[in-house]
């Protein structure tokens, strides 16, 4: 099944601000068991790693650089310029519950949540959290076979991270680049990939073009999500405009709908 979803965000009084559009596909539980796509591979073994490899993970988290208040300008940005990476993992447990808790809706207040639930008509074959009972937890009667890792179901045999949480770290790979004074005008990902319990992911960005469009000086990215083994997990690109050190401060886009992104240089 494919569902797409589409939003567009107004200030008050009704001005188009910004818009976003995804697509999703979901595929039949039974028809995944039936695939063994993942559980007769090498995926499906929690990843292992050296004293020095997480060494080297470790140093590169520790290079991440943000821009902050320090403008860059379109003038000294090349083509052929590469994002200091940003780099997280191996991924665990907590860090998935830290992500959750900070920006996932299913972690959203008890009240709030119960409130919902209750205004929410449910399906008979819905099987997650009690409504009435969600202070237990999010977890609640899910199903649970061990630690970390542990196999989730015959089709999911590690535990897989919301895709968003992958997402998220290319956008802090882009703003840290950019710096306050800069604007994330677009972004494109294309998640190709699951990104499991004990993965570590490298998010990483290199200048594809730079160019001026009406008055603002743009800069196309193709980011790349790649994980220990060499995979690319998530693609796509994104459009920075940047402030000009002989035309000023940024000028802002005029929000419209359908957005053309560059394309990425990854064709896998």
């Amino acid at each position: 099944m494919l569902s797409y979803e589409k939003v567009d965000y107004y200030r008050q009084g009704g001005d188009l601000v910004a818009g976003y559009s995804s697509y999703e596909q979901w595929l039949d539980e039974k028809k995944a068991v039936e695939l063994s796509i993942y559980a007769n591979t090498d995926l499906a073994k929690m990843p292992e790693y050296t004293e020095q490899e997480l060494k080297e993970i470790y140093a590169a988290q520790d290079r991440e650089e943000i821009r902050g208040a320090k403008p860059r300008y379109w003038e000294d940005v090349k083509v052929g310029d590469e994002l200091t990476p940003v780099v997280r993992g191996p991924l665990n447990e907590a860090e998935m519950v830290a992500w959750m808790a900070g920006g996932h809706a299913h972690f959203i207040s008890e009240r709030l949540t119960r409130i919902l639930l209750e205004k929410t008509s449910l399906p008979p074959s819905w099987k997650g959290v009690n409504k009435w009972e969600f202070g237990q937890g999010f977890l609640k009667g899910q199903p649970r076979t061990g630690g970390p890792g542990s196999k989730i179901s015959a089709a999911h045999p590690r535990q897989v991270a919301v895709g968003q949480q992958t997402e998220s770290w290319r956008y802090i790979l882009l703003t840290n680049w950019m710096g306050d004074d800069g604007f994330l005008w677009k972004f494109s990902t294309q998640i190709r990939k699951m990104n499991m319990i004990g993965d570590t992911t490298w998010s990483k960005g290199k200048v594809i073009n730079k160019y001026c469009d009406n008055g603002k000086y743009c800069v196309d990215i193709d980011v790349q999500s790649i994980n220990q083994t060499g995979v690319v997990t998530v693609t796509g690109g994104a459009t920075v405009i940047l402030p000009s050190r002989e035309h000023g401060p940024v000028v802002y886009p005029t929000p419209w709908i359908v957005f053309q992104l560059p394309e990425s240089t990854n064709k896998t």
